[in-house]
């Protein structure tokens, strides 16, 4: 039988419902209608219909009927005259409610069936079926109103969601990637959110998160961190803004996400740093993969963790970290980086870019720890530059400097500031040398005179002059020691440049301007004493006095390619002896009329790498030997241990224990510091 047909026919029968002398008793009597057998047969009546709803095509009217028509059409009427007798009575409503939820939903567990019937509605709309949306809200209504929602349909609703979500959970990372599970979980969540808003109440969406959360997120931790590499490296910060968005969602998430990040970042760095080999291609890149890396983390952090404060501090950390593992080598790296951009025919990497770069460059600069590495090859390298004439701009040079003085205050570039005043100085001092003797010689001639601590790692031969270059040195040194009484001169010709004139017969009427070396000079100008015959190797060597290794590589910068084979060696080869013959092109020809030779002069040889890390050694052990005397004369007494853990503390280069122990023992044969005589590992500064 319909519900609507059986409440027509309890509202037909007049013996059902009487008005007349309706008291309290009566209600109570209504309320409690065990004994009143006509009700009994309306309730089974009733339990029957509701019983029959989900085989009913429109369940939200049934219900309606139930829970409404039954209520509001019977008695409306005595609301008024109850509560005008009793304003504490509960009105018809309020009894009506809970009488059905007594005789009908609360028995035979019709409750209970009903809680199964929503819950099942929604996981198959969660599955992607169709429902009856409106028959599901009609019933988590009914479920609100009767006072049963919290107590029978969540529990089995978040239940039911756990077990759902649990198992769907591990089911999408064991077939998708992390960028396809952060897509679905926020899909998913967005779906739940939707589903509370159109039938659920609002008190059931902190329970339904915290399911949510646990399900989707918490346990499926190891997957999510297990893939976080993989955004970092393809740079999927849309999918890492995800992850961060869902992790801040549970407890702990956003710090284990940090921890993760910190994680990814060492292994991504120490893979740039490390997986290199000495003067290898990836040595050379490894400056612009830190540089590519760095960036790529300032837009991780913006897009990605919403500009975190705490994940650019872990980054920072991380470079410092990484970088450090690998000591000196990067530091050393950056400052021959910095040498290439800062040569000639860099112009374009001035103005906006290049101010850009050096901000860069000097976030590098802050993460390594032995700056006096860098230094130590950066003033060599500026050395090289300014006295080979390849700075491509002072202003840039300049600009440099002042961003190294902020970092590292002014003692660390006074040194590199007076090369500058120096070169400014000799410009003017051969500007007046010149004018002292015009038209004296026919070879236009500067010098560059720098402090001799700017020269000490450079090699120190002198090779065979043609005379009138030995007069002009021999004029000059008079001139200058004129001026300034008890200096020294030492010529340093091993980064000396010149502009040789030369003129080829395939081009006659166009001489050529060979920039080249003050080596590569002196072995051009033997082939204007020959015509067709070449000169030996051994003559070669034996007319300049150019040092093996530097006359190898000066012959074989005119030989070895093709476009600048000035000079035809026989046989062709690198390999070069004493009987190779050398002889002068006739064929040369080239579109540039000025032809650059001496890029050599500004290569490292292996034999300036070594002087320049001799002396990073004997600078740090100098500075070591200062600490632990200042410590001594500052504490009088110390013991081993607290004397090596305050040298280390101070450092600001790695240093490792044994070495300073090793410089302890030195300064004790020195006389600076004595060893107690009863506790061995005691100290005594010596006055």
């Amino acid at each position: 039988m319909a519900v609507n047909q059986v409440l027509k026919e309890i509202l037909s029968s007049p013996k059902n419902f009487s008005f007349d002398k309706f008291d309290e008793q009566d209600v109570v009597v209504f309320t409690e209608p065990d004994n009143d057998r006509s009700f009994e047969e309306n309730h089974l009546k009733l339990r029957e219909a509701v019983l029959a709803v989900f085989n009913a095509e429109k369940v939200d009217e049934s219900l309606e009927a139930l829970y409404r028509l039954l209520v509001r059409n019977i008695f409306l009427q005595l609301d008024q005259q109850i509560l005008e007798d009793d304003p504490d009575f509960h009105t018809i409503w309020d009894l009506g409610l809970a009488l059905f939820r007594k005789l009908v939903a609360m028995h035979d567990n019709i409750h209970t069936i009903y809680a199964i019937k929503i819950v099942e509605m929604i996981s198959a709309e969660r599955s992607g079926n169709t429902i009856e949306k409106s028959i599901l809200k009609s019933l988590t209504s009914m479920f609100t109103e009767l006072n049963l929602y919290i107590a029978y349909l969540e529990p089995r609703f978040i239940g039911e969601t756990e077990r759902f979500y649990d198992l769907e959970g591990f089911e999408r990372t064991a077939e998708m990637n992390i960028s396809s599970y952060v897509q679905y979980v926020k899909r998913r969540i967005k779906e739940e959110e939707d589903l509370v808003t159109m039938y659920l109440n609002r008190s059931t969406r902190k329970s339904l998160t915290i399911v949510l959360n646990d399900a989707l997120i918490t346990k499926q931790m190891p997957f999510l961190f297990s893939s976080l590499q993989s955004l970092v490296t393809d740079e999927n910060w849309h999918d890492l803004n995800l992850l961060y968005s869902l992790l801040s969602r549970v407890s702990n998430g956003v710090e284990r996400l940090r921890e993760e990040f910190k994680k990814t970042i060492l292994a991504a760095g120490l893979e740039i740093v490390q997986n290199s080999g000495n003067l290898s291609e990836k040595d050379r890149e490894l400056i612009p993969r830190l540089l590519k890396f760095r960036d790529a983390l300032n837009v991780c952090v913006k897009e990605s963790f919403q500009c975190d404060a705490s994940c650019n501090r872990i980054v920072n950390d991380a470079f410092e970290e990484f970088i450090n593992r690998r000591p000196n080598k990067p530091a050393e790296l950056l400052a021959k980086y910095i040498d290439l951009n800062l040569r000639g025919n860099k112009r374009s990497q001035f103005g906006e870019d290049f101010d850009k770069e050096i901000d860069n460059l000097m976030i590098l600069f802050r993460y390594i720890n032995g700056k006096d590495v860098f230094k130590a090859y950066y003033e060599n390298l500026l050395c090289k530059r300014l006295i080979c004439g390849r700075s491509a701009s002072v202003d840039a040079e300049k600009a440099v400097l002042s961003r190294l003085k902020d970092e590292c205050g002014p003692e660390y570039t006074r040194a590199m500031d007076q090369m500058f005043r120096d070169v400014e100085a000799s410009e003017d001092l051969s500007e007046k040398f010149q004018r002292s003797r015009p038209d004296t010689y026919s070879i236009d001639f500067t010098i560059c005179i720098l402090a001799p601590s700017a020269c000490s790692q450079m090699p120190k031969e002198v090779p065979i002059y043609p005379n009138e270059m030995i007069s002009i040195k021999n004029d000059f040194d008079e001139y200058y020691l004129s001026q300034r009484k008890g200096k020294k001169l030492t010529y340093i010709p091993y980064f000396g440049s010149c502009i040789v004139k030369a003129h080829f017969p395939e081009t006659p009427k166009l001489p050529k301007e060979l920039q080249v070396s003050e080596y590569q000079a002196l072995i051009l100008l033997l082939f204007n004493d020959v015509e067709d015959e070449g000169i030996s190797y051994a003559r070669i060597a034996e007319a300049t006095g150019i040092p093996k290794h530097d006359l190898d590589r000066a012959l074989i910068s005119f030989t070895a390619t093709k476009s600048q084979r000035v000079l035809i060696s026989k046989p062709l080869t690198t390999d070069l002896k004493d009987d190779t013959m050398f002889y002068f092109n006739k064929r040369f020809t080239h579109s540039l009329t000025r032809i650059r030779f001496n890029q050599i002069q500004l290569k490292e040889t292996k034999k300036e790498h070594d002087a320049t890390e001799a002396s990073i050694v004997m600078d740090r052990a100098a500075h070591v030997d200062c600490m632990i005397v200042r410590i001594m004369k500052t504490r009088k007494t110390i013991e081993h241990v607290q004397l090596i853990g305050e040298v280390m503390r101070q450092l600001k280069f790695p240093y490792k224990p044994v070495d300073i122990k090793k410089r302890i023992e030195i300064l004790i044969g020195r006389d600076f510091i004595s060893r107690d005589s009863t506790f061995t590992n005691k100290y005594h500064y010596v006055a």
